[in-house]
């Protein structure tokens, strides 16, 4: 008995297991640290949710600079307390994958027919063979919850990423909109200036009606740029949580794209070793080999249980000993799982290379619509964009001097707006092409220089 009352100590000492949810919390925030400047809380009362969303309401008040959006994103975005929740129900997997099952007690009384008397016996049972396989459950318990904190934290990145590119897409549609507008009210100028130039007999129904065709072009194009800007603006706020952002002033400019794009050899190193997403795998690599050596180790004795039993006769004569029972592996060695293990084993290898590989993808696609965007800029902007102001100005003094009409220097100014439009969507797609990428390599904003 002395001998059981201890191994029930141990086993109990070591099925002792709990994480609080703060914990968790703080472990996440530490691996998004090594990896962006940002952080994210768990929600987990209504009060908690509350105050983050007065937080986020707060921040929107005086206008949303970049930053600001994406602390309103991580206060406010329900699908980050989705992946959070999901990281308890995680928490909750390893606590049980790391409990000992409970002794077994059993007791029985029998009366002596025909007879005076009863015969009592009862006993404790204990699982030993669990005990022997805890310090691997252990392990392979705690590779799965770290790959779930990684997961956690890659979402976080993710969201923080997300963000910045719907805020520079939709900088980018605020401004084309209001290019759009000034496009279409030259537009609307040239058809009415064409009515007037017809109805005095200037011009022939031709040419008003080619000015009708450029107003009306000019039109299409601004509902255009307004149904882009609805759907840009819907995108950013559903990753605000639904908060509204309509009349809310973007405090960020565009900045201006750098002269040059880093090399992709460096980015892409750094991507293989800081993403979250490939650690995560990793994790789940180590998690499924140690499950596998766990199953291969113990396949002919799944199950053995000592304990103790008192038997006392009706004569009173009392019987005490151990008790072993373990199955005879006669029929099952546990054939099915050993294969399952191999294949889940073999599965997460191959998820972990794939998942490498598309990395890599992702990454040079990221990067080849960096360099075009770029190259798309400085194009617009040393090229097209002086070529026609030059165009703007000789119109213009063309018309000064009466060797033009009114409407050559007003085409002349929508071919240069139509050139600023161009522009300020190649500058608003670079910084979206730069803030994926940037998420892609693991916070290698240094790397890529500061906007």
């Amino acid at each position: 008995m002395k001998y059981l009352a201890i191994l029930l100590a141990t086993t109990a000492i070591a099925s002792c297991a709990y994480i609080p949810d703060e914990r968790l919390e703080r472990d996440v925030r530490q691996i998004v640290r090594t990896r962006a400047d940002v952080e994210a809380s768990w929600h987990r009362d209504a009060d908690a949710q509350r105050v983050a969303l007065e937080k986020a309401k707060a921040l929107l008040a005086d206008g949303l600079g970049l930053e600001e959006a994406v602390q309103v994103a991580l206060l406010a975005n329900p699908d980050l307390q989705i992946e959070f929740e999901r990281l308890g129900i995680a928490r909750a997997e390893y606590i049980d994958a790391i409990t000992l099952p409970n002794p077994v007690v059993f007791a029985s009384r029998r009366r002596v027919e025909d007879g005076d008397g009863h015969q009592t016996e009862y006993g404790l049972v204990q699982n030993i063979l669990a005990l022997v396989r805890l310090p691997i459950e252990r392990r392979v318990a705690s590779f799965e919850l770290q790959a779930a904190k990684l997961h956690m934290a890659n979402a976080v990145i993710a969201l923080a990423a997300n963000t910045r590119v719907a805020y520079y897409e939709l900088a980018a549609k605020r401004r084309l909109a209001r290019l759009h507008d000034q496009h279409a009210d030259a537009g609307r100028l040239r058809l009415e200036l064409a009515e007037r130039y017809y109805t005095a007999g200037n011009i022939a129904a031709a040419e008003r009606e080619e000015q009708r065709d450029a107003a009306v072009a000019s039109r299409h194009a601004q509902a255009a740029a307004q149904r882009e800007l609805a759907a840009a603006t819907a995108v950013l706020e559903r990753l605000l949580g639904g908060l509204s952002i309509a009349d809310v002033e973007l405090s960020d400019r565009l900045a201006p794209v750098p002269a040059q794009d880093p090399e992709f050899a460096p980015l892409l190193a750094r991507a293989l070793e800081q993403n979250l997403q490939i650690d995560a795998y990793r994790r789940e690599v180590d998690a499924r080999t140690a499950g596998r050596q766990a199953i291969r180790r113990t396949r002919w004795l799944d199950e053995l249980s000592v304990g103790v039993s008192t038997e006392q006769d009706p004569d009173g004569t009392r019987l005490t000993g151990p008790d072993v029972e373990f199955p005879l592996p006669l029929f099952s060695q546990r054939q099915a799982e050993v294969a399952r293990g191999d294949a889940v084993a073999r599965l997460a290898m191959r998820e972990a290379e794939a998942a490498a590989l598309n990395l890599r993808e992702q990454l040079e696609l990221a990067f080849a619509r960096l360099v075009e965007h770029r190259r798309n800029v400085v194009m617009l902007r040393d090229e097209l964009l002086p070529a026609r102001e030059r165009l703007r100005d000789s119109e213009q003094r063309r018309q000064f001097f009466m060797l033009e009409g009114p409407f050559a220097p007003l085409a002349a100014r929508q071919l240069e707006l139509e050139g600023y439009e161009q522009f300020i969507a190649e500058v608003g797609a670079y910084w979206a092409a730069r803030a994926q990428l940037a998420a892609l390599c693991g916070n290698c904003e240094a790397m890529l220089g500061a906007p």
